[in-house]
């Protein structure tokens, strides 16, 4: 990627050009108990990044949180509280909704100076946020061109084409931040590994549409380890009936053409659940159940039984690299065998992927050991997978077609 030279965010470079920064993270967070966790490492990454731009030049900070109508669309209150444990010398300013884009807001920004940041409250709040970029009519682009410039740190969301996330690269001039350029450096190095054959990716969580766009191209490059919702559902549509419950969940939650596209993943190089982790709450019963027992089951999956863990940990361990992302249960809930699958796999080379990911070995204690012996700990979770497939991101396709002339440092 050498084209990334040429956007390289350097701080010491950036009080030349006299004016304020809009900087584009991803703090997005999972939600437990209508609260973010403490503490979270994706918030903990990026406050430190802040504080060290916010030296040099004012901010814009822009994040988003959640998605709009779900219970984790939530403010960025509790966001700002965590930061302000790392930001200790410096004042956040929160602008909320009805000031995104006004006159005083904008005049607010003109006058930012080093050490001052502005956080805006979850950008998703915005009715206009998430409508596919438009260079013509885009709101963000109209409002902060010609006042800041830009350093996009927002990999986890690179797939995304919203107006805010592609929006960046039309400010003049615009960076690409530290950590999306090392994490972009990662995803380079896991694609020759990839093309080099041998890898193993660990791919959970509670969505299955990506699990349908990515996998037909990693199963051809990787050993694929199917938990959480990707898990249940090749379950079943092997014709395994995982009980009333669970197969209506899965009818309802997910898409006809996903189920269509699980029927088309085979080969022994795709492994699924034996066994499942399933839980009563009101009446207090919490078992492990094999997979082919489960048509009679009235629970609930929660997560994969220690059966699983023991089946897949033999054989990841064994494999020169792995790439996890995706819990494999409710960690929300405290369902953490994915903890115990990787814990199974520890020396093994690792790229761990996404928030929910890093929180639940951060809250296990695993994280730590992890980093200690060199694992790369990606903030991106489905944008890192889309990478690996080769997929464009948008923000940085429109960026490449801009000449970076204007973005060169005056040296």
């Amino acid at each position: 990627m050498g084209w990334l030279e040429d956007y390289r965010t350097i701080p010491d470079e950036l009080p030349r050009y006299n004016m304020p920064f809009v900087y584009e993270g991803d703090m997005n967070s999972a939600v437990v108990n209508a609260h973010i966790p403490i503490p979270n490492p994706r918030i903990r990454t990026y406050s430190n990044i802040i504080n060290k731009l916010s030296d040099k030049v004012g901010l814009v900070v822009i994040s988003h949180q959640g998605r709009p109508s779900k219970p984790d669309c939530i403010s960025l209150d509790e966001h700002k509280y965590q930061m302000e444990e790392i930001i200790t010398k410096k004042r956040i300013e929160i602008v909320r909704q009805p000031d995104f884009y006004t006159e005083a807001t904008r005049e607010k920004i003109k006058r930012l100076q080093p050490g001052e940041i502005l956080l805006y409250d979850n950008i998703r709040l915005d009715p206009d946020e998430t409508k596919p970029f438009n260079l013509d009519t885009s709101k963000f682009v109209k409002y902060f061109k010609g006042i800041a410039g830009g350093i996009n740190d927002r990999l986890p969301a690179a797939h995304r084409d919203n107006d805010s996330m592609v929006g960046i690269s039309y400010l003049e001039p615009t960076f690409i931040g530290p950590r999306a350029i090392y994490e972009l450096n990662v995803l380079e190095y896991a694609k020759s590994k990839l093309h080099k054959g041998g890898a193993g990716i660990q791919l959970g969580g509670g969505k299955a549409d990506k699990s349908e766009k990515y996998l037909p191209h990693l199963a051809g490059l990787a050993e694929i380890f199917l938990t959480g919702v990707p898990g249940m559902l090749k379950c079943y549509v092997e014709g395994y009936s995982l009980g009333p419950k669970n197969d209506n969940f899965l009818k309802g939650k997910i898409k006809p053409q996903t189920i269509e596209a699980f029927k088309s993943l085979k080969g022994k190089n795709i492994h699924r659940p034996i066994d499942f982790v399933v839980e009563d709450k009101e009446k207090g019963i919490i078992r492990t159940v094999p997979v082919e027992k489960m048509c009679d089951c009235e629970y609930e999956v929660c997560d994969i039984g220690e059966e699983t863990v023991e089946m897949m940990g033999t054989r990841m361990k064994l494999l020169p690299l792995l790439i996890v992302g995706g819990p494999a249960g409710k960690v929300d809930e405290g369902k953490m065998n994915f903890v115990k699958l990787i814990d199974k796999c520890y020396g093994v080379e690792t790229i761990v992927l996404g928030g929910d990911s890093i929180w639940s070995l951060d809250k296990e204690g695993l994280l730590g050991p992890m980093e200690a012996i060199g694992s790369k700990i990606m903030l991106a979770g489905g944008a890192f997978y889309h990478g690996l497939c080769d997929m464009p991101y948008p923000c940085f396709e429109h960026l490449k077609k801009l000449k970076p002339d204007n973005n060169r440092y005056l040296i």
